[in-house]
């Protein structure tokens, strides 16, 4: 049984490095859109993950 979304813990992390643009870029666009950096960063990464997933998975006519 799946647990409840409440009890879903982010115990895991991922790390990775910027240059001082792509970091001044990242922080202003989430500042002005109100967003936190982790939350547009996890939604961009499975965003594009589902995507691929979907394009790669076979179809009934493959």
């Amino acid at each position: 049984m799946a647990e409840p979304k409440d009890k879903m813990i982010r115990n895991r992390r991922v790390e990775m490095n910027l240059t001082e643009m792509e970091s001044q870029t990242l922080t202003q666009y989430c500042q002005k859109n109100n967003i936190q950096i982790s939350d547009f960063i996890r939604r961009t990464v499975f965003k594009e993950i589902m995507t691929k997933q979907y394009e790669e998975s076979p179809t009934l006519f493959d």
